[in-house]
């Protein structure tokens, strides 16, 4: 739901950006605490799925919405997913639609990303080097998981979202 909006969004997300690092960083800041605080606090909350599948605009906002924020910080999944989990449908379905929203919306940052001339050796070089730890976070995740219910897991990572995104708002509030 929403995925084919998004894609012509993510050009504005990331025009959006390149204004912004160079004009305005604070409001970058202020957006990307802003929307990490809210998107943490709204898993928290637990969205309740809707009786009807939204209409329309609904869904063509949410994926205008996604798109931006995914040209912004690469993080359209949030969105979607919010959006999607409140429809009501099986959540195989959902996670399948999430799944190929994921693909596509990256794969077409990755693009007009590397158009704008922002894939430079530094981002290769450090997706090389990231990769290895992601493997090894992913590993570890699975096999050495703390004693607790994913219930808890869940709520201690939303959490920390939230705290994340209000320290990045304060700090791009008090060093303005």
């Amino acid at each position: 739901m929403a995925c084919p909006r998004q894609l012509s969004a993510i050009w504005l997300g990331v025009a959006l950006l390149d204004y912004l690092n160079v004009s305005a960083f604070w409001i970058l800041e202020v957006l990307l605490g802003a929307f990490t605080a809210l998107g943490g606090l709204s898993m928290l909350l637990r969205p309740q799925a809707k009786t009807r599948v939204s209409r329309p605009w609904a869904c063509f906002s949410a994926g205008v919405g996604a798109g931006v924020v995914g040209g912004l910080f690469s993080a359209s999944g949030s969105v979607m997913g919010w959006f999607n989990y409140r429809q009501p449908l099986e959540v195989a379905e959902i996670r399948a639609i999430l799944f190929g929203c994921f693909a596509v919306s990256t794969a077409t940052r990755t693009l007009v990303v590397g158009v704008d001339g922002g894939l430079t050796q530094d981002v290769w070089l450090l997706t090389l080097l990231g990769l290895p730890v992601v493997v090894f976070g992913t590993w570890a995740g699975r096999e050495l998981a703390p004693p607790v219910s994913s219930e808890v897991m869940k709520r201690l990572a939303f959490g920390m979202l939230v705290s994340m995104g209000v320290w990045i708002l304060v700090n791009a509030l008090l060093n303005r």
